[in-house]
């Protein structure tokens, strides 16, 4: 008999038939005699209440809040000593003085990981596998398509393209977009990384650095935020993710960061490097992740990118020109700051408006007006029409309309509204 269910079916004819019912709450289960019809069925539609009540209980109980996951990917290692192979040299011919991480150094003390990496490696600095790297970049595959591509396929020593590997994300490797191309030459980059790996005992490299690895991965859980912003940033842009990742890298040079979304499996992920100078010797080394602040940023503005940026993207190129102008008087904070369009300012505008709106919900509003003033004082003038607009659509009377279609409403007008 199944949880909540009577014996027999809820009719007159069943109750005339029996003059009992067994109802279970949880795991107990209770059973009435009666005489009376109208006793049976009211106590019947009593138990099914109860028992409605308690699956959902039980229901709610299973649902547990998402995590901020902190992943280490050989991949990713792997990969960032190319890069450092590739940055370590110059760094090292650079006499430089100039203000990094808030004190007077030099790169090669800012890039203090690459350059103990190049000690150990740069005997392979010209071979053929940094040969094909910077040919590749040479021919406009970056390091975030690299990032991107290296997060969807499995781990050296045995990388390969998987059945769930979404095709955008090696698509790159075709100047024409061929899939069957692109799918070659990937797989040959593949295997010549795989063949590095062997070839420079990475794997001893690893082992020779556990104990850095470990202090980073602690260094970034200890810094982790709150898991209430995720539901919240769920519930605010109408969309879920399945995994929210972190992926630190010893590897990755300093103060470089990837975001990259896996459209196939719904997983965030955020690749970045040290955030500020690194110390491997001595008896409390620093591997330059302990940093709060910079893991508030990557967990909070970071992850909000992939809601937005795919919005931005969606609406009508006609409303993109038609509000460009918008830009001209922002443009010179805005190339300051690396953000060169108006469809990146775009994308800058409501990820930060986001933050601010999300901070409210959860209560912190000194954290969302600090925010919403220092964006504003970084020059993004159009933050405060935004945040209005967005606090009404969370306030909306009509449910149905959806985050997207909002925010192609609000870029529409921002031209009337901006008051510029």
């Amino acid at each position: 008999m199944k949880s909540g269910q009577a014996r027999l079916p809820i009719t007159k004819e069943s109750v005339s038939q029996s003059n009992e019912i067994v109802f279970s709450v949880g795991r107990c289960f209770i059973t009435v005699k009666t005489t009376n019809i109208l006793a049976c069925v009211f106590l019947t539609i009593i138990s099914v209440l109860l028992c409605s009540c308690a699956s959902d209980r039980r229901g709610h109980a299973r649902r547990e809040p998402k995590q901020i996951e902190v992943r280490m990917n050989r991949n990713i290692e792997l990969f960032g000593l190319l890069m450092q192979l590739d940055l370590a040299p110059d760094a090292l011919n650079n006499n430089d003085v100039l203000e990094l991480g808030g004190r007077m150094a030099k790169w090669r003390d800012w890039y203090s990981g690459a350059v103990r990496n190049y000690e150990r490696f740069k005997g392979f600095e010209n071979g053929s596998m940094m040969k094909l790297y910077r040919d590749s970049l040479g021919q406009g595959m970056f390091n975030d398509f690299f990032i991107g591509f290296l997060l969807q396929v499995t781990e050296v020593p045995n990388a390969k393209i998987k059945d769930t590997t979404d095709v955008n994300a090696f698509l790159g490797f075709s100047k024409t977009g061929d899939r069957a191309e692109a799918t070659q030459k990937a797989g040959a980059f593949l295997e010549a990384l795989n063949r590095f790996y062997g070839e420079i005992n990475f794997d001893g490299y690893l082992k020779d650095n556990q104990k850095h690895y470990d202090r980073m991965r602690a260094e970034v859980r200890d810094n982790l935020p709150s898991t209430k912003f995720i539901s919240a940033m769920e519930s605010f842009y109408d969309q879920k993710f399945t995994a929210y990742c972190l992926v630190p890298s010893l590897n990755i040079p300093t103060g470089m960061g990837f975001g990259k979304t896996d459209q196939t499996s719904r997983t965030i992920y955020n690749t970045f490097g040290p955030f500020g100078f690194q110390t491997f010797d001595g008896a409390n080394p620093n591997m330059g992740f302990n940093q709060p602040e910079s893991i508030q940023v990557l967990s909070v503005h970071e992850f909000g990118h992939s809601f937005i940026n795919p919005v931005i993207d969606s609406i009508p190129r006609d409303v993109i020109r038609q509000t460009e102008g918008l830009y001209a008087p922002l443009a010179e904070k805005m190339k300051s700051q690396g953000y060169i369009s108006w469809t990146i300012c775009l994308y800058e505008h409501f990820v930060r408006a986001g933050e601010v709106v999300i901070a409210r919900k959860l209560g912190n509003a000194t954290v969302a007006e600090h925010k919403l003033a220092e964006d504003k004082q970084k020059g993004f003038a159009y933050l405060p029409q935004i945040v209005r607009e967005l606090e009404a659509f969370e306030k909306r009377s009509n449910k149905r309309e959806s985050y997207q279609e909002r925010v192609g409403q609000i870029v529409a007008r921002l031209t009337s509204t901006a008051g510029l």
